[in-house]
């Protein structure tokens, strides 16, 4: 398996973890009733912000307008996100040399009025 059908593959899964986390998470609602006098509610929704990746030299990425990117690069927004903002798909990504790579990131926001506590949330990759 090369280098960028591995890469390829953990940003596959890792795309489609978020997506199924954010589809899981996105209507959570709690509400608690005491003696029906007093009632507490809220609200967390999921949702994906931001997609971007950095490139070493002898990467170029493809932009969602059709433009390239070369490396060394960093913050290149060559995402599309849905508008509800649950999946979204990187562009594709060159390697030109050996020895070469690109970084992902995927910036996930809560933008309900309930703390979303993802700190042992994690993503496992093999291969």
């Amino acid at each position: 398996m090369t280098k960028r059908t591995r890469i390829l593959a953990w940003l596959a899964a890792a795309v489609l973890a978020v997506g199924l986390a954010a589809v899981g998470f996105s209507t959570w609602q709690a509400n608690v009733s005491v003696g029906g006098a007093v009632v507490a509610g809220g609200s967390w929704n999921l949702e994906i912000t931001q997609m971007a990746c950095d490139l070493s030299g002898g990467t170029w990425a493809e932009l969602p307008n059709g433009e390239t990117v070369p490396g060394p690069a960093t913050d290149v927004q060559n995402a599309t996100l849905s508008e509800d903002g649950l999946t979204g798909q990187f562009g594709t990504v060159h390697f030109g040399q050996s020895q070469t790579w690109a970084s992902y990131t995927v910036v996930v926001t809560n933008t309900g009025n309930v703390t979303a506590n993802l700190a042992n949330w994690s993503l496992e990759t093999s291969d």
